[in-house]
């Protein structure tokens, strides 16, 4: 009879099933630390046909590559990650672009090889005894150094041997040939605001003595400073796209005192500050100069030359940026309208859909004039400036006596809109509750001054009396 694990009879002996099972168990264990040690030792493997990267030669991982220098007869440019950015370190002290830093560190181990060789006889048919130039991989282990020698006889590839390693093996030969291309200045960075819009969470720009904020809520952006109001949403992703594209023309002698480029009191400085990132990004301006204007970025003493434009680009006022809708209702939510103008007082009130007229005496109003015209034209009606932040004086613009009075009715309520006395092509105009002052083009505020007779229903056709 056979036994149970705790001696009884009915079952099978622990021992014995362990005896049993231990090769299997042993060869399981084997293949998991296998594939451990090659997918986070080394990185992932490549599949079966499919030639290995060279970090994968050399058992690099790309994200543990922390710097890099390359050159040739001494003559050899360095870069190196410092936390957020890379540098050029020698033979200049500079921000590195971030592509070019990484197309020489994990570009360079991410690159699948031609081929492998292995280990080879004699180094000097490959011009592996005198390398003609070679790359050294600083990581947060080590370094690796790459040494590349002559051509295949196709000319395409190129023979790479790491210097602690036998194994000989081939890389694209324009590789080789782009590293041996680059110059340090070539390989600056750029890139003023190193980030894209989506993740630009503030913006802030400060000059004339004054500071304008905006703020993104959701997905909308909001007018903090000088004035909470509604952003327009296009001019602020206008202003992120000039902004992130900006591009160094050319670098100034960071050595001499900000003083001389006039970035010691700059003209205007922009900060923005970046979902993910603990420090703002930004940028100053500074004098203008025959090339173009001074500017700095705020993270590092570089001193840049930007396009002579990059001022106007970026120098925004409240107007520029805030929703210059007056009347932000949609025309389907209007309920009625009081418009008193030079032609009389109009009440309209919507009845389902059509429009009646109910002063300066009752009658049906013509829809079409109501909906494509009337409505239209509030609806588009933009202020061009801010006369005013707040009205201290309704005289000065002529509101104390308004020529027009505009009321929209709504079913959350009203919002009557003034107009002041006109000063050439602008009219002033404030809305009832609204501090500020706002200046239109003043043939607007004269379409929306109608006439009776101009929005009521026509019966009859003129044409048909004639047939």
């Amino acid at each position: 009879m056979s036994r149970t694990l705790d001696g009884k009879s009915g079952g099978l002996d622990l021992k014995h099933l362990l005896r049993k099972w231990r090769g299997p168990i042993a060869a399981v264990v084997f293949v998991a630390l296998l594939a451990y040690v090659l997918w986070f030792e080394r990185g992932p493997v490549s599949k079966p046909g499919e030639n290995p990267t060279v970090g994968e030669v050399i058992s690099i991982r790309p994200s543990d590559v922390v710097g890099a220098s390359f050159g040739s007869d001494g003559k050899s440019i360095e870069v190196a990650r410092r936390g957020d950015w890379w540098r050029i370190v020698r033979p200049i002290s500079a921000r590195c672009d971030r592509y070019e830093a990484e197309r020489v560190t994990s570009g360079l181990v991410d690159q699948r090889v031609d081929g492998v060789l292995g280990e080879v006889e004699k180094l000097s048919e490959y011009g592996l005894d005198k390398p003609r130039f070679k790359v050294v991989l600083k990581t947060r282990f080590g370094t690796r150094t790459l040494l590349f020698g002559d051509k295949d006889p196709s000319g395409t590839s190129v023979y790479v041997k790491p210097e602690d390693l036998s194994t000989v093996f081939l890389l694209p030969a324009y590789t080789v040939e782009d590293l041996q291309k680059k110059k340090p200045q070539e390989m600056r960075d750029k890139a003023v605001v190193d980030t894209s819009m989506d993740k630009i969470r503030s913006v802030t720009i400060e000059g004339h003595g004054s500071r304008l904020e905006v703020c993104k809520r959701g997905d909308k952006w909001l007018l903090l400073r000088p004035v909470s109001k509604n952003a327009d949403d296009g001019a602020v992703d206008d202003l992120l796209f000039k902004l992130t594209g900006l591009r160094a023309e050319g670098f100034a002698d960071s050595s001499k005192p900000l003083s001389q480029y006039g970035l010691d009191k700059p003209q205007l400085r922009v900060v923005v500050t970046v979902q993910g990132r603990r420090e703002p990004l930004g940028v100053v301006l500074g004098k203008q100069s025959i090339n173009g204007i001074y500017a700095k970025r705020l993270d590092d003493s570089e001193v840049l030359l930007l396009k002579s434009d990059t001022l106007k680009d970026l120098d925004k006022r409240p107007i520029d940026l805030m929703d210059k809708t007056i009347q932000p209702a949609k025309a389907e939510e209007i309920t009625g309208l009081l418009i008193a103008g030079s032609h009389g007082t109009i009440v309209l009130e919507r009845r389902g859909s059509e429009w009646r007229m109910l002063k300066p005496k009752s009658s049906p109003a013509d829809r079409s004039k109501v909906d494509s015209e009337l409505l239209w034209d509030l609806g588009e009606m933009k202020a061009a400036k801010i006369l005013s932040d707040r009205l201290l004086d309704p005289k000065q613009w002529g509101l104390d006596k308004p020529w027009l009075r505009i009321e929209v009715r709504t079913r959350g309520g009203s919002r009557t809109i003034l107009f002041g006395q006109k000063r050439g092509d602008e009219v002033p105009v404030r809305v009832i509750g609204d501090s500020m002052v706002y200046a239109v083009n003043s043939w607007v505020a004269d379409r929306l001054n109608v006439k009776p007779d101009d929005l009521m229903n026509k019966v009859g056709n003129p044409l048909q009396k004639k047939l």
